[in-house]
């Protein structure tokens, strides 16, 4: 099971944004792997937005800019924004590799591993939603970022499955993306 930091301890101006659960999720990330960023360049980094909070694409640019190996998985989008095109856009020129979509048992997998995924998934109040998975345990999938903390693997699949919905997930991996930076080393680079 990872041992993710808290989205409680991050900074209060992520914490009061309307739709901050994907700027949160990124931030756990970047935590983890021991990035330090601010708070608006977090937010300028994930394309956030009023309007559409963050979109899965936005948060593997984020996670990406700063040197985090990350792998895009969707199922086909019908419905791309205006801002998910520029996304896209910025994700080819940082070579994020964008793949079929994945199963439960590969988030298993990959936070075994200790690689960290984030998935986009409908909650029971119909909203879209954004977590880190922890790992999958006793039949349920443990996602720190949702209100119970964990789902059901049951509950979970129809929830990441839901019509409107495409599943999503970034990978965000431990390795090093083109030499460019030790994933497991500590900056201050301003979180508290």
């Amino acid at each position: 099971m990872l041992r993710l930091p808290r989205w409680s301890d991050a900074p209060r101006a992520l914490l009061t944004a309307d739709g901050h659960c994907g700027a949160l999720a990124a931030w756990v990330v970047l935590r983890h792997f021991g990035v330090g960023t601010s708070s608006a360049s977090l937010l300028r980094s994930c394309r956030y937005s009023r309007q559409w909070g963050v979109f899965t694409i936005g948060i593997a640019v984020a996670l990406a800019e700063p040197g985090i190996d990350v792998v895009f998985h969707t199922d086909p989008d019908p419905d791309i924004q205006l801002l998910e095109r520029t996304l896209y856009a910025r994700a080819r020129r940082l070579a994020i590799p964008v793949e079929p979509p994945i199963h439960v048992p590969r988030l298993a997998d990959e936070s075994a591993r200790g690689n960290v995924p984030v998935v986009f998934y409908r909650t029971a109040s119909h909203q879209g939603h954004f977590s880190p998975v922890a790992g999958i345990a006793h039949g349920r999938v443990v996602l720190p970022n949702d209100a119970r903390g964990d789902l059901l693997i049951r509950r979970f699949r129809r929830a990441w499955r839901s019509p409107g919905f495409p599943r999503q997930v970034v990978i965000a991996s431990s390795t090093v993306k083109n030499g460019r930076r030790d994933s497991r080393a500590r900056t201050d680079g301003g979180l508290p």
